[in-house]
């Protein structure tokens, strides 16, 4: 999930996401845009209703969206929103993910477990290592 407490999108990571999806590093499942009003309504927006200043084309995702989001979901982004701004919600697959694992299925490996680490652990980390004087 990306925030714009603005409500308006920046294009530049949008730019970057499609470059991923080019290069099959990562393939979109569904990509949501949820907003909270000033009035607390939270709610899916159709992409075309999104202020977006650095005209980006956003229809380049049109399809993307598969609803594998529910009501629930939409509820934790929008309480996560402050009101008038929106969020992006983009579930990935990881298409390197898929390729690895079949390369070590063929020599006869098995992925049994794969976890994912919080950004809040992977920058609480990143933290530690830059503070670690060199020897």
């Amino acid at each position: 999930m990306v925030s714009f407490p603005s409500g308006m999108t920046g294009g530049e990571g949008f730019d970057v996401l499609l470059e991923l999806v080019h290069a099959r590093v990562i393939h979109v499942l569904d990509l949501e845009f949820v907003a909270r009003s000033w009035d607390v309504a939270v709610g899916v927006v159709d992409r075309s209703s999104i202020s977006n200043p650095q005209g980006i084309d956003l229809s380049v995702f049109d399809g993307s969206s598969c609803g594998l989001l529910d009501a629930d979901d939409v509820e934790t982004v929008g309480r996560s929103i402050e009101p008038g701004g929106v969020a992006a919600v983009v579930v990935y697959e990881n298409v390197f993910a898929e390729r690895l694992t079949s390369a070590f299925d063929c020599s006869g490996g098995r992925v049994t477990r794969r976890n994912s680490v919080s950004v809040d652990d992977l920058s609480a980390a990143l933290d530690r290592a830059e503070s670690v004087e060199p020897e």
